[in-house]
């Protein structure tokens, strides 16, 4: 099969994948589950996150409660498309030694109530919670397996034409792996990665793959492609995968964008130039002309330069990873060959 074969083929199952979920609500959340917590503000897209516990088994669960209400079917269509994701990478069956590295989607339905619900298990915490917990700085030792899982599970995405379009710390679930694990290893990594919130995900068509939008990745992690409102790929993952595999050495958001939250495009293209070479894109498209196109002021310099305190073992991959061009990034499948993760098993098909 072919990928445009695929890509039509995923685009036929999520319509039908929608409609099923549409037509057949189901009750409230509140009669499955109790001692509900709202965690976080309404997000952009009008999802809400919950901690909370099934009445059943008490189990602790994390809800993700969309509201459509009288909004259009198209949006309740994208709403549903992250649960269609999310079931399309579990239910692979050629990629099962990836699967433990994306979040579980344990159940999905539309309420009476015209909502869409997602549950997710309660993982021990965040990557963010960890890296700030750690005084926003973590060990090599540390660093090589949370990228080494984070990797495996963008592949696993990036093999079915998904983009994550959103990795960021917060992101990032960290279970605890079971006691008898941890007393083999105790110098190892206590946790498993589980890559979540695919709220912002899409299905990519290889051969057209590529989607023009400004909200593809957090503030701080956007690629120079991104910024300038071209058409992006698959890479766009890569490159916050970079920019987390700096920052889990050190917070230096501040060489990065404006720490007051201000969204500068132009200092931040200048900024990221300094370590990522040049943007030798074709400009030629209409939303390239809209835009001011600068010539950066400050010369190149190489990564080890700019990140100091990048472990010199990372700064290799760094220099595949943060590439300005995405056309000569770094694929996450050559990422993890990399010598970085030199003496870790790869679970690449």
């Amino acid at each position: 099969m072919n990928h445009d074969t695929l890509h039509y083929k995923l685009i036929q199952a999520q319509k039908s994948f929608c409609s099923l979920r549409v037509a057949n609500k189901t009750h409230s959340y509140q009669n499955n589950y109790k001692e509900l917590t709202q965690i976080n503000t309404r997000s952009e897209q009008g999802s809400i996150i919950f901690t909370a516990r099934r009445k059943e088994d008490n189990a602790a669960v994390i809800l993700k409660i969309m509201s459509f209400g009288e909004r259009s079917r198209a949006v309740v269509d994208a709403d549903l498309q992250e649960a269609f994701i999310m079931h399309q990478l579990q239910a692979s069956s050629r990629f099962q030694k990836l699967h433990k590295y994306i979040a579980e989607l344990s159940t999905y339905f539309v309420t009476d109530r015209d909502a869409v619900v997602l549950e997710m298990p309660h993982y021990t915490e965040t990557l963010d919670d960890l890296w700030t917990r750690n005084g926003k700085t973590l060990s090599v030792i540390h660093i090589r397996p949370i990228m080494h899982q984070l990797l495996h599970a963008i592949l696993l995405c990036h093999s079915l034409n998904v983009i994550h379009g959103d990795i960021k710390m917060a992101n990032i679930g960290l279970q605890l792996l079971p006691k008898d694990q941890r007393n083999a290893r105790p110098d190892a990594f206590p946790y498993m990665v589980k890559l979540f919130d695919f709220g912002r995900a899409r299905i990519a068509a290889y051969s057209d793959a590529s989607y023009t939008c400004a909200d593809a990745n957090p503030l701080g992690c956007k690629p120079p492609e991104v910024l300038l409102q071209l058409p992006f790929k698959q890479s766009v993952d890569v490159w916050a995968i970079g920019i987390l595999l700096m920052l889990l050495h050190a917070d230096e958001t501040k060489k990065l964008y404006n720490t007051d939250g201000s969204t500068n495009r132009q200092l931040q293209l200048e900024r990221i130039h300094v370590f990522s070479g040049p943007f030798d894109y074709d400009f030629d498209t209409d939303a390239a002309r809209k835009l001011q196109i600068f010539s950066p002021r400050q010369p190149v310099v190489d990564v080890a330069e700019y990140f100091p305190h990048v472990h010199d073992s990372a700064c290799s991959l760094l220099r595949k990873m943060l590439i300005a061009n995405s056309e000569h990034r770094i694929s996450a499948r050559l990422a993890l060959l990399d010598e970085f993760f030199i003496g870790m098993k790869n679970d690449i098909y």
